[in-house]
């Protein structure tokens, strides 16, 4: 985790102990910001190679196609699977939305990364809401991908 900066970034709990794994890492914005940005540039964070290319380049591939999904989160619907992470058909957009409401996402197209961060975790997101946001982020950046 120091090779992207990830400093306030943990996978114990305030006592020392092992969070659960399907929880992921304990983090803040500013670190998830890094990692995303690593991932953005391909593996690369500050000119250091943390993930090779290819890695990153399978992570964001179509995984499971032939598969069914039982659960989908209502703003990950028609998405499709990658390796932890959730990609739009044409591969532009990549997100990992969460059970807690955290929308971490990568707009290919764009070049950026961003985090939405819900007020209160652990509850149904007000519909469309992750829409929105990032309907205006589109707005002000532009869309050179038409």
């Amino acid at each position: 985790m120091r090779p992207c900066k990830m400093r306030g970034t943990s996978f114990t709990n305030e006592n020392g102990g092992a969070i659960n794994a399907a929880d992921g890492a304990v983090t803040t914005p500013n670190d998830f910001i890094n990692f995303l940005g690593m991932i953005l540039n391909k593996g690369n964070f500050e000119g250091k190679q943390v993930l090779s290319e290819k890695s990153v380049h399978e992570m964001e591939s179509l995984q499971f196609a032939a598969l069914p999904v039982k659960y989908v989160p209502n703003e990950s619907a028609g998405l499709k699977t990658g390796l932890g992470c959730w990609i739009s058909d044409d591969g532009r957009i990549v997100t990992s939305l969460n059970m807690s409401g955290l929308w971490p996402f990568i707009d290919r197209c764009r070049n950026y990364a961003g985090i939405l961060v819900p007020k209160t975790t652990l509850s149904d997101p007000k519909p469309g809401l992750y829409s929105q946001f990032k309907e205006k982020l589109d707005v002000s950046f532009g869309d050179p991908c038409k």
